[in-house]
C-alpha cells in the first residue's frame, strides 16, 4: 500500500511539471517601445512605454515586440554591441526573419503595419 501511494504521489508530481511547463511554453511577453529618435534602425532611437497616436509620415511610430526582439546582457558580450544598448529593441540586426529586416520592410509598404502580428511582432506605422 505503502509502494502504491508512493507511486500515485510521483504520478502527480510529475503531471503537475509537465502542465506548468507547458503553462510557461504558452505565456509570452511583450515589450513596446517608441520611435523617438532620427534613425529608425538605431536602438537608441526608441523608447521604452505604451503605443501613442501615431502621427509620423512614413515612419515607424511604435513596436510591440517579444523579449526575444530586446537587447540582453549575454546578447551584447556575444554580438559585441554597446552596453547602451541594454534593454533596446534589435532594429539594427537585418538578417531574415530578425526584428531590423522587418522595420525596413513595413516603412514602404503603404498604410498602417498594425493588424496583426508578423513574426510575432506588432509594427506601429502611418504613411
Amino acid at each position: 500500500m505503502k509502494f502504491k501511494s508512493l507511486a500515485l504521489c510521483a504520478l502527480l508530481v510529475a503531471s503537475l511539471v509537465v502542465i506548468v511547463d507547458k503553462a510557461q511554453a504558452y505565456k509570452r511577453a511583450y515589450q513596446t517601445f517608441v520611435f523617438t529618435g532620427s534613425s529608425q534602425s538605431d536602438p537608441l532611437s526608441y523608447t521604452a512605454g505604451s503605443i501613442p497616436s501615431c502621427f509620423s509620415e512614413g515612419l515607424i511610430c511604435a513596436l510591440d515586440i517579444p523579449d526575444a526582439d530586446v537587447y540582453t546582457q549575454n546578447d551584447i558580450n556575444t554580438l559585441g554591441k554597446p552596453q547602451s544598448y541594454l534593454g533596446q529593441p534589435k532594429v539594427d540586426l537585418t538578417g531574415s526573419g530578425e526584428l531590423g529586416a522587418q522595420v525596413a520592410s513595413a516603412v514602404p509598404a503603404s498604410g498602417e503595419q498594425d493588424a496583426t502580428r508578423v513574426n510575432d511582432r506588432l509594427i506601429y506605422e502611418k504613411n
